[in-house]
Order: C-alpha cells, then structure tokens, then sequence
C-alpha cells in the first residue's frame, strides 16, 4: 500500500502543483477498519491503535471551500524549511521543543517551526491516550492541536475556528480540531456515540448563529484502505 501513496504523492506534488507531504496518501492505501494510524512519515512505518467503541469520528463542514494550489500552503511549507536550516536539522522532526528557545522569536518563521515541533509532541502523546482510553487527555491534545493551527501556524478561518468551538461547547464532544491543510474545509471531531443525536443538531444551530452559514455533520468511521473489491 505504500508504493500507492508515493505514486498518489508524486501526482499531487508534480501535476496538481500542491507540495504535500504523505499522510493523506497513506491514510486512503493502508488504513484499517475501526483502527486510528500512526504514521512515520520519513520511514513509512505505521502502528494502529482501536478507536474505542463508544466514540463516533464525526466530520463537521463548515461549507467554506478550500484550494490547496491557490493558498499559502507552498508558502508554509518553504517557512519550515527555512526554520530548520536556522536550527540546522534536515527537517523539523529532528528538533525539540527544547530547541526552540534558538531561534528569533520575533521571527514568523518560529511560530511556524513552533507549531510542527509541538504538533509532532502531542502526537505521540495522543497515541498514548488513545491506547490508555484517556477521553481527558485527547481533548485537551485535540484543542491545543486547534489552537496551534489557528495562532502559530495561521491556517485556520473564521468559519473552523467557529466549528471547532462549537463542538468543544457540545455535549458528547471528546475533542475537535480542524482538519486537512486549512483555510476552509472541516473540523473531525470525536464524539460519544450516546450523545450523537444531541451533538449533531446542536452544534450545527451553535455554527449557524456564530457565523450564518449552514454546516454539515457526517458521522464516520475508520475503514480500511483503497482496494479492488470483488463484484
């Protein structure tokens, strides 16, 4: 599966113009049902964990369209790297967060090397969570992840910032952040499958009076990866 996700990698970077990375690709070739992915994106390893029973994954639509090739998400792209050339490491990953007291921080360029070196912190730490079923502790992890998106690494918009706080304020969210590159598009949000039919409508009617738009709730689950299937 993950000779599929380089070809679909190489597509997107060379015809589509979006320098992506891999994530997306390996999530649609080798995902498996009713498992979460934790994906090395530089070795290609993955580890599953289950996704408890009781938690639905719930996309939130905020109906505000994204285009990758016409946002800043080449521009962020160029911004890390030049944060890692100043720490001087290959890439982000290879920093700590320790590492960040090295750099400007009056500089743009910091904040974004910020967010990918924490991000890549709560990572793990999620992982972890999710083994252990701590609902508390992937909440928290799922809000700072949205915050970080939002101030240091600047993708998110009105409209996910608003979804995502409507989520937070409705009853059976575990947790929310916005998903995808930003700059429009979704929120994924993790919600008791008991309280489904409370959380849906309400935050839907919290989304509608915070921005006037009408959003899209699509109860999910993770399933396994493309694949031929028999007729």
């Amino acid at each position: 599966c993950s000779e599929r996700a380089k070809l679909g990698k190489v597509c997107e970077n060379k015809f589509v113009g979006v320098q992506s990375g891999i994530m997306d690709q390996l999530a649609s070739a080798c995902g498996r049902e009713g498992q979460a992915m934790f994906i090395d994106t530089r070795s290609l390893s993955i580890s599953f964990a289950p996704v408890p029973d009781d938690l639905a994954i719930v996309l939130l639509d905020t109906k505000t369209p994204r285009k990758l090739d016409g946002s800043k998400y080449n521009e962020r792209r160029a911004e890390c790297e030049f944060a890692a050339k100043a720490l001087g490491v290959h890439e982000l990953r290879d920093a700590a967060v320790g590492d960040l007291s090295k750099l400007d921080p009056n500089l743009v360029t910091t904040r974004r090397a910020k967010h990918v070196i924490t991000e890549n912190d709560r990572c793990e730490r999620f992982a972890v969570a999710l083994e252990a079923s701590d609902y508390d502790e992937l909440g928290r992890l799922m809000r700072a992840s949205h915050e970080s998106l939002q101030v240091d690494y600047e993708v998110s918009c009105r409209e996910l910032d608003a979804m995502a706080l409507a989520a937070w304020e409705s009853v059976g969210c575990v947790g929310a952040r916005m998903t995808g590159a930003g700059f429009g598009g979704a929120c994924v949000a993790l919600v008791r499958i008991v309280d489904l039919p409370n959380f849906v409508p309400g935050v839907l009617k919290r989304y509608l009076e915070a921005t006037s738009r009408e959003g899209e709730a699509l109860v999910c689950r993770a399933v396994a990866g493309a694949r031929v299937l028999a007729p």
